[in-house]
């Protein structure tokens, strides 16, 4: 499967088709916010994207919803989507959605800031689907690189089998001292291959394939309590194909 780019202006006629789809839009003077995107964050199809969210979770999620797009004319400029139910926190299990598109020298980012579908939704291709129309926005903007906070309640494993790699490697020394105490021998030697086949190659990498542990059946629960900052690099023709393979299958 491939994502096409696409060239795209934002209009002010657009502006008000997403007023009706139920967003509010924050943070930049009315008749202005077109301009904004163009300028900063130019061949974003920002209607597009929220109508197909719209599709996705509506059905859902048809009430006491709160859905937000914030314009953020600072340094950086960014954009922040949230789609959440009124029931929102982090300790509840309502649905929220939070992305951040942002700048970080020079190089277009995207901060998959939160993420959850409440149990009873789970397994439904929810997810998989909200992230296609995500990644076609990000390769019409020329996003380069994803980044995430894994972590919470199933985080830390959900966001490795999604391909993100592990970009801090103290939180995957944690994680790898945790197998220690909490695997067998055998289990443990198989986990510890896996690091140091990574970081004796790169010992200052920020790449580290925290997915190879997460298809371990006996690192599930480990990854499942774990916290640990993760990216995919857009660049990266590997992190690519992997991140493709796994939303499109």
């Amino acid at each position: 499967m491939q994502v096409n780019s696409y060239s795209h202006i934002v209009t002010s006629e657009e502006i008000n088709k997403i007023l009706l789809l139920g967003y509010q839009i924050l943070g930049i003077d009315d008749d202005s916010e077109h301009d904004f995107i163009n300028r900063h964050f130019p061949n974003f199809d920002l209607f597009k994207l929220l109508e197909d969210i719209n599709t996705i979770l509506t059905p859902f999620w048809s009430t006491s919803i709160e859905k937000t797009v914030y314009l953020k004319d600072s340094q950086p400029p960014e954009i922040i989507i949230a789609f959440l139910t009124y029931d929102y926190s982090y300790e509840s299990t309502g649905l929220v959605l939070v992305r951040t598109f942002t700048w970080e020298q020079d190089h277009l980012i995207v901060k998959h800031d939160f993420f959850r579908i409440p149990v009873k939704f789970r397994r439904l291709g929810i997810a998989k689907n909200v992230f296609k129309v995500f990644l076609q926005q990000y390769v019409n903007m020329g996003v380069q690189k994803i980044k995430v906070l894994a972590s919470l309640a199933d985080g830390g494993y959900v966001w490795a089998l999604n391909y993100f790699t592990a970009t801090n490697k103290r939180e995957v020394e944690v994680i790898l001292e945790s197998a220690q105490t909490r695997l067998s021998p055998s289990e443990y030697g198989d986990v510890e291959q896996i690091f140091n086949n990574y970081y004796t190659n790169n010992p200052h990498g920020t790449a580290f394939p925290i997915q190879k542990w997460a298809e371990l059946p006996f690192m599930v629960d480990i990854l499942r309590g774990s916290s640990w900052n993760g990216a995919i690099d857009l660049n990266n023709s590997e992190q690519f194909s992997n991140f493709m393979s796994y939303v499109f299958r």
